[in-house]
């Protein structure tokens, strides 16, 4: 969140995107009109919004994790571009127990591998 004025600093002016439409969240528009919620712009001006997991997307868009952003979220244009990816890695690719690239393999049963990649980096 910024001022309008301190949004200048971009290079555009802040009364560019001063409007429920673009950047002024459910807070802001009867209590702080002058502030900017840049996390609202960026929902608004992306292609795409992703999440660290389907879950949570779905915590957001029908839960109670989308705070100030709720009325934004239920924009129809901007829902259908919300989703989650699930964090994490490649088990398979990316498994220390049998890691080719690793000066020691580690796993739960082999904890000490994990200290000897540690000492190496």
């Amino acid at each position: 969140e910024c001022r309008q004025d301190e949004f200048h600093y971009t290079g555009l002016p802040g009364s560019l995107f001063a409007a429920e439409d673009k950047a002024l969240d459910e807070r802001t528009v009867g209590h702080n009109p002058e502030r900017l919620n840049l996390m609202k712009g960026g929902i608004v001006y992306s292609n795409a919004v992703t999440t660290v997991s389907p879950t949570y997307a779905r915590e957001v868009l029908e839960g109670g994790a989308a705070g100030w952003l709720r009325s934004t979220l239920a924009r129809p244009e901007l829902r259908s571009k919300f989703q989650g990816i699930l964090n994490g890695i490649d088990t398979a690719e990316w498994d220390p127990a049998a890691d080719p690239h690793l000066p020691a393999c580690y796993d739960a049963d082999r904890p000490a591998g994990k200290a000897a990649c540690k000492r190496y980096l």
